[in-house]
């Protein structure tokens, strides 16, 4: 595209804002873990930039923005509160996970906290953010979760219940007499 060199230097630096945005998001999403290196790089870019050229969503950024495909996020990266032009809260910290620090001697506090980390039952997981071993979580859970073979793994009850209940209390039954009994958890599912 053959812009005047003004407009040129507006996209070059815009572009560099656009990439290491979108490259911290990925980075942290995939990695969960926090970049500080890249998220001051970022910071510096974006400053550099509305001091430039103004806030990204000045009207000439905005026409700027509005050509590029993949930039549709970019105007959420500022919001005004009070007439003030705030950055978003990726500039200070990570968006795509959270870093808040959970304890809990709670076993349910502990379930919802992995339910909602990991979308599953993981004992392990529940036993650091309690302090409780995981057999005095299962026992504090009984009736909440249960093992499932076929899964190789436990479950909450309302899981386990989904779907052709009868179906796979069978394949559970024949799974159970060829798994060894040293394997097996040691309460077996209800039924």
């Amino acid at each position: 595209m053959q812009l005047p060199s003004l407009q040129k230097a507006r996209a070059e630096a815009y572009i560099g804002v656009r990439d290491i945005y979108q490259q911290l998001y990925i980075k942290e999403a995939e990695l969960q873990t926090e970049h500080k290196e890249e998220r001051e790089t970022f910071n510096r870019l974006y400053d550099a930039f509305v001091k430039r050229y103004g806030n990204l969503n000045s009207a000439d950024n905005i026409k700027l923005i509005k050509t590029d495909s993949a930039g549709k996020e970019m105007p959420y990266l500022e919001r005004v509160v009070g007439g003030v032009v705030h950055k978003a809260d990726i500039f200070s910290y990570p968006v795509s996970f959270s870093t808040a620090t959970i304890a809990t001697d709670n076993p349910e506090e502990a379930l919802s906290a992995s339910l909602n980390k990991y979308g599953s039952v993981d004992l392990d997981y529940m036993s650091v953010i309690s302090g409780m071993t995981e057999d005095a979580l299962k026992e504090a859970l009984h009736g909440r979760i249960y093992y499932n073979p076929l899964q190789n793994e436990y479950e909450i009850a309302e899981r386990w219940v989904a779907g052709n209940v009868v179906e796979k209390a069978e394949e559970s039954e024949s799974t159970s007499k060829t798994i060894p009994m040293t394997s097996k958890p040691k309460k077996a599912l209800p039924y």
